[in-house]
């Protein structure tokens, strides 16, 4: 209910800000992001799209969330142009880092993903988005002691005090524990993360 009450809000504030999101570019990279959140990824595209033929003004992360919102909408093609360009950007923030990882998971080139998360961690190591995400992916080959080594950083930098980012990291201690055949204590990690994700 808490959930489905917050995306009200906040799609009521973006109708409220309808011709801002023609100029403003950090509400339309919001936006865009907000709708692949609750997967409307046409919605996203829409915004995007109208953004930047009003402005014709773009921003990597801007780019980066397009990208998955035409990959999720089926639009392989334009989603694979835009990962091309992001790809062979010199400069890359964490959340390009990121979305270029998710493109290629959706794709299931994970070792390709894996590349990504690794020279993201290089430039930004204190990121609990890019950790978590190396994590699915160190989760998915079985490499426990490197996964159980990047969760104790999440732990110390506390999930950068977010509930989704605890609640991913109380899921992937409890598979940690899971295959370590610490059964009860798996079960105790996942409630807490299902308590958090509620």
């Amino acid at each position: 209910k808490d959930k489905n009450a917050a995306a009200n809000t906040v799609f009521k504030y973006l109708q409220a800000s309808e011709n801002k999101l023609l100029t403003d570019n950090s509400l339309a990279t919001g936006a865009g992001l907000f709708f692949g959140k609750i997967n409307k990824p046409y919605s996203g595209i829409k915004v995007v799209e109208n953004y930047l033929r009003v402005t014709k003004k773009s921003s990597p992360k801007l780019e980066a969330y397009y990208m998955n919102l035409l990959f999720d909408a089926g639009l392989l093609d334009k989603a694979k142009d835009v990962n091309e360009k992001l790809a062979n950007s010199a400069t890359k923030s964490f959340e390009v880092y990121n979305e270029l990882a998710n493109y290629e998971i959706k794709n299931e080139n994970y070792p390709k993903a894996r590349k990504y998360l690794e020279e993201g961690l290089k430039y930004y190591p204190n990121s609990v988005l890019l950790i978590l995400s190396y994590c699915d992916i160190l989760f998915r080959e079985k490499s426990l002691d490197t996964l159980e080594t990047n969760l104790k950083k999440v732990e110390a930098l506390h999930s950068e005090r977010s509930p989704k980012f605890a609640s991913d990291f109380y899921k992937l201690m409890g598979y940690a524990a899971a295959f370590r055949n610490k059964n009860d204590m798996a079960t105790a990690l996942f409630k807490k993360s299902i308590e958090l994700y509620e």
